[in-house]
């Protein structure tokens, strides 16, 4: 399974791969768009909805998650309650999406326990973020273990401080990490 962490889906060839994350602030017709000319692809990002931020996991351009962001962050207003699942299953692998500082809401812990009761060999958690450097600053990330974990973090709001975007094995030790440029490409293995 070919995963890559982007600003945009113009950043590189999504014939390529099978998983693309965005970052939180992601234009919903610039995710569709993506879906659309690529229907084999996985596209998660995160789009505004009015208030609100809406987790988007588009395959052929149908949304895999129900899900709005839980936590407010001052740019958005969550709303303060947990989706019903944020898991689906695509090819080999069961993935979740939460978008940004929902990382760290108790919700969590159910998500990370669906990872832990699944038999599929590739387990994958994406992050669409707009997340300042503090996060996810060192490896290996911690209390994911047996997942991979993909974090697509975007540039705006904290330009020169930025959490950088990285791919995560399931030992929490980083795979790859966004340095200098943009985007973050790997290929995980069942």
């Amino acid at each position: 399974m070919r995963i890559a962490c982007a600003l945009s889906g113009d950043q590189l060839d999504c014939n390529q791969l099978d998983v693309l994350v965005l970052p939180e602030g992601s234009a919903l017709e610039d995710l569709q768009a993506l879906s659309r000319r690529n229907p084999q692809l996985l596209v998660v990002g995160a789009a505004a909805e009015g208030e609100h931020t809406r987790a988007h996991a588009l395959v052929n351009g149908r949304n895999q998650v129900d899900y709005l962001k839980i936590c407010t962050d001052g740019r958005s207003k969550g709303i303060g309650e947990p989706p019903k699942s944020v898991h689906f299953q695509f090819g080999p692998a069961v993935v979740a999406v939460l978008i940004c500082m929902d990382i760290q809401h108790e919700y969590r812990l159910d998500v990370k326990k669906v990872f832990d009761e699944a038999s599929h060999p590739v387990k994958l958690l994406c992050i669409p973020a707009d997340m300042n450097g503090a996060w996810f600053s060192s490896a290996p990330v911690l209390g994911w273990q047996g997942v991979h974990l993909a974090l697509s973090n975007h540039c705006k709001t904290y330009p020169d401080w930025r959490a950088r975007s990285l791919i995560a094995g399931t030992d929490g030790r980083w795979l790859a990490q966004q340095m200098e440029t943009e985007p973050v490409v790997i290929t995980l293995t069942a």
